[in-house]
């Protein structure tokens, strides 16, 4: 509505739109980069698109090229999603955070009745050797259910828990 307010009190259409883009949450969008094709398979060859494209559609960044690649950003987040779906305490579970002070990593419990998942985000580009403290679990493991480093299923102890750099993982609590 701003943009059609603006050219009815005399605002040429290109100023009126300017305008309008001050306030939109377009600066923050891109049109899904689907292929390595003229405006990323988004919209036909010579259609200029509402919204820019970022060039890296053009090196790989794309869904075509990611969605059998293992080791891509498209597939980490199906993977988180499909882990999400598969465990109810990641969706509906309390949140209770641990190692609070921490810096350079990130930790918490999601915890319902059924079951507890550890969840740790290493932000640092360095190891952590770390140890979690849980009254509720007297002898912790984890077993792993998704790591950016460490095997599926695997099970681990949380009195010595080595964290790779940048490692995301998550795990189900078992005693």
């Amino acid at each position: 509505w701003l943009y059609e307010k603006e050219v009815a009190n005399g605002k040429t259409p290109e100023a009126a739109l300017a305008l309008a883009a001050e306030d939109s949450r377009d600066r923050c969008r891109t049109p899904m980069p689907w292929k390595n094709a003229p405006n990323a398979g988004f919209s036909p060859a010579g259609v200029q698109t509402w919204l820019p494209l970022h060039p890296n559609y053009e090196q790989g960044v794309n869904v075509e090229e990611q969605q059998n690649e293992s080791a891509s950003l498209l597939t980490f987040y199906k993977s988180m999603l499909r882990l999400r779906r598969q465990t109810p305490a990641l969706v509906g579970g309390n949140y209770i955070p641990l190692h609070e002070s921490a810096g350079d990593y990130f930790a918490f419990l999601r915890q319902d009745e059924q079951q507890a998942c550890l969840v740790i985000l290493n932000l640092s580009d360095k190891p952590h050797s770390l140890a979690f403290d849980l009254p509720d679990y007297p002898r912790p493991a984890v077993r792993c259910l998704f790591s950016t480093h460490k095997p599926e299923h695997e099970t681990l102890r949380l009195d010595g828990f080595k964290l790779a750099p940048f490692e995301v993982f998550v795990g189900q609590l078992t005693s």
